[in-house]
């Protein structure tokens, strides 16, 4: 196994959508998935897609504290409800983190390295966080992206009425 580099926010394939793999038992993608877990591990990442490594393989693993790393083979997100503000980091993107929306639940499918379902149905919180991030960079997407707007402030002569409250 090999620790892969990271590829950063203004290289192009961050923002291409990754192809499904089609051929899992193949021995290429057997090792790339293990050099995957190895990069996530060797970064502290909860989860890290394969673009994020300059791959096309719509890959993403899970590696969240107290829990066994998982594989995602072809996930699609099919469901989403809800909406929460959050802030959220990025290793392809760096500091400082991002506020950005990311949905209440979400509904994923996707293969495991073996090719077995799997299935998060209404993942919350931290996990359905994560599931959306990495799912997003498989589809082209980074936090950059998803950038809540902020207010752009009003010129001082607008806000401004030069009348005194009482």
């Amino acid at each position: 196994m090999s620790v892969l580099e990271l590829v950063w926010k203004d290289n192009p394939i961050l923002h291409t959508p990754a192809l499904e793999v089609e051929d899992l038992a193949s021995q290429d993608v057997q090792q790339f998935i293990d050099d995957l877990l190895e990069s996530a591990r060797y970064y502290d990442a909860s989860g890290l897609a394969a673009n994020q490594v300059g791959a096309l393989y719509r890959i993403c693993v899970l590696t969240l504290p107290g829990d066994e790393p998982v594989v995602l083979v072809n996930p699609q997100i099919h469901r989403r409800v809800g909406q929460r503000k959050i802030l959220e980091g990025c290793l392809s993107v760096g500091p400082p983190w991002k506020t950005v929306f990311r949905s209440k639940r979400v509904w994923v499918r996707a293969l495991d390295r073996l090719g077995n379902p799997i299935r998060y149905r209404g993942a919350t919180e931290y996990l359905g966080q994560v599931l959306e991030h990495e799912v997003g960079h498989l589809d082209g997407q980074t936090v950059e992206d998803i950038l809540v707007p902020v207010p752009t402030p009003r010129p001082w002569k607008q806000v401004y009425t030069g009348r005194r409250r009482r």
